[in-house]
């Protein structure tokens, strides 16, 4: 199989099949990505065939394509969505990822950079109008971006969304995601969906209903510089998401194991989870300390023993999105005050002067003869 971007084929003039001259490049760019399958479609996106010259001790990842078995009958496709801020990533990293590829044989694994992320994003504004104003109001790019490109990706294109630091234990297996489900969640500790893994087909409701309330959240927002990650972007839209979704549920406990049935006759799974065993599907969530966590002890520089996450972070430069708000601890601004800004510096630009009087365009008055 090819996974090489291909171009949109030229048509004669008499043609029925031409596309409007008047569309723009980007817009003819997203018409024929949606008609490849969906391995190329991701491969283009996360730019896998490009050469990566990484920098030591990093290394380049390279995507892992499993081509889809076409007669297989389930919902959510084999693909699993892992983010980084780049391709070059610590070998602690690879041995996370490959790791998965252990576990899910026959699934295939793509790596998003902050490009692809914000692609990703961009690609969305069409799906979700308010998507881009509220974007201007998200001012940590880590942490937050990730929580809406996350959502967008399952809903753009369905797979499995995992963390990138969570570790697959001896109980992960291929059939633990239901082949009749079009979602799937474990339970966190307070029996919310899990937002650090879960799996949709593409178009799920519930991925539009949590996208939809993270706008609305993050629109709302009291002070853009420490905003409640949490429940503005977090698990807690998703779970807000999720009590809608499942509002005509006849289950007594929603948030219960088993199967639920939610709008429109969706069907997802909640699997239970438990951070305190070492052969737990996942390891390494909210704190766990064994081995394969970020907080075990590695070989740093000079043979020193350094936590994992920081040796880590010294190779990517990663900051926790804590550190990040810590700066900005003492500043305040509402997300309606940073549009009201942006909007009154729009309606400046449609002047022919500036606030000095300057000619904000360089025309020379012409005068009729």
């Amino acid at each position: 199989m090819q996974y090489q971007q291909q171009s949109a084929s030229n048509c004669s003039k008499h043609s029925s099949n031409c596309t409007s001259s008047t569309k723009t490049q980007n817009e003819e760019q997203i018409e024929t990505l949606a008609n490849l399958d969906v391995l190329t479609q991701l491969q283009i996106l996360t730019r896998g065939n490009e050469t990566l010259n990484c920098p030591e001790p990093l290394i380049p990842y390279k995507n892992k394509i499993v081509p889809i078995n076409q007669t297989e009958q389930r919902f959510i496709p084999r693909i699993l969505h892992l983010s980084m801020k780049s391709k070059c990533i610590p070998r602690d990293i690879q041995e996370y990822i490959d790791r998965w590829s252990e576990k899910l044989p026959n699934y295939s694994i793509f790596l998003h950079d902050d490009e692809s992320v914000k692609k990703v994003i961009e690609e969305s504004f069409k799906d979700f109008p308010n998507l881009e104003r509220a974007m201007n109001c998200v001012f940590y790019k880590g942490a937050m971006t990730v929580d809406v490109w996350r959502i967008l990706i399952l809903y753009k294109h369905g797979g499995v969304y995992s963390d990138i630091d969570n570790y697959p234990g001896d109980d992960m297996k291929e059939d633990m995601i239901p082949y009749n489900v079009t979602g799937f969640t474990f339970s966190d500790v307070w029996k919310r969906p899990s937002q650090w893994f879960m799996a949709f087909e593409p178009r799920h409701p519930l991925m539009y209903l949590t996208m939809k309330q993270i706008i609305l959240n993050v629109l709302s927002l009291e002070n853009v510089y420490n905003p409640p990650l949490v429940f503005s972007t977090g698990p807690g839209a998703l779970n807000d998401a999720y009590q809608v979704f499942m509002s005509n549920d006849d289950a007594q406990d929603k948030y219960a194991r088993g199967y639920h049935k939610g709008a429109f006759g969706h069907w997802m799974f909640k699997e239970s989870w438990s951070k305190a065993k070492e052969g737990d599907p996942l390891i390494n969530i909210g704190g766990w300390q064994g081995n394969h966590s970020w907080g075990d002890l590695v070989e740093g520089p000079n043979g020193t023993n350094i936590t994992r996450r920081e040796r880590i972070a010294a190779a990517t430069g990663m900051i926790h999105h804590r550190k990040e708000r810590n700066k900005n601890r003492r500043r305040r601004k509402s997300c309606a005050q940073v549009l009201k800004e942006i909007d009154e510096k729009n309606r400046q630009d449609l002047h022919f002067y500036d606030k000095n009087g300057n000619n904000r365009f360089g025309v020379t008055t012409r005068h009729a003869s």
